[in-house]
């Protein structure tokens, strides 16, 4: 039987004027990569080629007066990025497939009508199962069982899909995609685009086409980071290490951007201590984040200088990652009583190198790490109330001081019309009448 287990998370964007264009290349894509500038850039871009080989003959239709593109332009997009748009009842389609289904073969579809109110709506494989990305879907993101697809495909060819008088046209969309939204870097985003969702608790259409579930976006840096350290925490688990280490990257910088946002100072703290945590993890699986990642990491690190002990609290921890599947953030655990007044003493003389051998540990006080001895885990530890701040922390706010940081990390890619999201009631209702 197929694998039918969600991703973690979807991305999807909601309906801004005409550009359904814009919004169906990027969810097909799982990241916010274009903007409608760059799809009004590619549009002159082809009005003045046809202008050139056609002259006075030409009436380039690329895109019209409220923002709708040409099949022409969507394609120009998907090339910029290594793929391709193949028409589903075509022969290039078919060879592509090689004879294996569209429900498990097949990682993206784009869907056109170009008459009778022109719409672009995008349908992604993703985790085994498909989803239909409609930017103008009221609920976000439509989970459609593989067993159902066809059917669902069939309406809407045939004009069955609540999508008018016309259908639409169906294009497989082939080549290499980018990595989702959830392993790009924060700062390489467009800016204000596109909310996220969990997979498994999206609406879903089942084989029987009976709708169920649904749930809001993840809209905040809070939420998003707390959905990137969950992936991360499930890599590193995973012994998956380059991967764990770029999601522990992004968590950082998603919770840094959440505590400069934060209402309150004791708010702010506690977000910056998860973000140092998860930097010092990234750090410790692959050495230093750099550019604009490293940039905010290493600013939240530095804003977070572990708290004084609470009384009674020996002032030595240790990272435990294995809380932070539960917790939202990695925890601290405290030394017992005499490992901490054993560390206290080896720090306290400049010692580098330590052994706790009733407890099976070597500790590296110039690295701030504690290895297991019979296994060779390692783990970062740390001295609260001041002292030394780790190699994690040391590593990321070095990488900190990499030109093109500071500036913008974690905030992404300027757009110059770039459009808010409106309020959910707010839709532009003009393409589903």
């Amino acid at each position: 039987m197929e694998d039918e287990s969600a991703p973690g998370i979807v991305y999807w964007e909601k309906q801004q004027a005409a550009f359904c264009g814009v919004h169906a290349v990027n969810a097909l894509l799982q990241s916010a990569v274009f903007c409608e500038a760059d799809f009004g850039a590619l549009a002159a871009e082809l009005d003045a080629q046809e202008r050139e080989l056609l002259g006075a003959a030409a009436r380039p239709q690329n895109r019209d007066a409220r923002g709708n593109y040409s099949i022409q332009v969507i394609t120009a997009a998907l090339r910029r990025v290594g793929l391709r748009a193949l028409p589903l009842r075509g022969p290039e389609a078919t060879a592509a497939l090689g004879g294996a289904s569209l429900e498990s073969s097949a990682a993206g579809l784009l869907c056109h009508r170009s008459i009778a109110s022109a719409h672009w709506f995008a349908m992604r494989r993703l985790g085994g199962g498909w989803f239909n990305l409609d930017s103008v879907f009221p609920g976000g993101p439509l989970r459609v069982s593989s067993a159902f697809l066809q059917r669902y495909l069939a309406a809407f060819q045939q004009g069955g899909g609540g999508s008018g008088s016309s259908g639409y046209s169906v294009y497989m969309v082939a080549g290499a995609f980018p990595r989702p939204v959830l392993e790009q870097p924060p700062g390489s985003q467009v800016a204000g685009r596109g909310l996220w969702f969990e997979a498994g608790a999206t609406r879903h259409v089942d084989g029987s086409g009976r709708l169920t579930g649904g749930t809001r976006g993840l809209a905040t840096a809070a939420e998003r980071g707390a959905a990137v350290a969950r992936a991360a925490v499930a890599a590193d688990g995973a012994g998956d290490t380059p991967r764990a280490r770029s999601l522990y990257a992004a968590a950082a910088t998603y919770v840094a951007e959440a505590a400069r946002q934060a209402p309150s100072a004791a708010e702010r703290a506690r977000l910056n201590e998860a973000a140092a945590s998860y930097a010092a993890r990234a750090s410790r699986l692959g050495g230093a984040v750099g550019g604009a990642v490293g940039a905010a990491v290493g600013a939240a690190v530095g804003a977070a200088a572990p708290p004084p002990p609470a009384p009674g609290r020996p002032p030595w921890e240790w990272l435990d990652e294995s809380g932070a599947a539960q917790e939202g953030a990695l925890a601290w655990r405290p030394f017992g009583a005499a490992a901490a007044a054993e560390l206290e003493r080896a720090h306290a003389s400049g010692e580098v190198a330590l052994s706790l051998a009733p407890l099976g540990l070597a500790i590296d006080l110039r690295e701030m790490h504690q290895t297991e001895v019979a296994t060779g885990r390692s783990r970062p530890i740390r001295r609260r109330g001041g002292g030394a701040a780790g190699a994690g922390a040391a590593a990321v706010t070095a990488a900190a001081a990499a030109p093109a940081a500071a500036a913008g990390a974690g905030s992404g890619v300027a757009c110059p019309l770039s459009l808010s999201v409106d309020d959910e009631d707010a839709l532009i209702d003009a393409f589903d009448s």
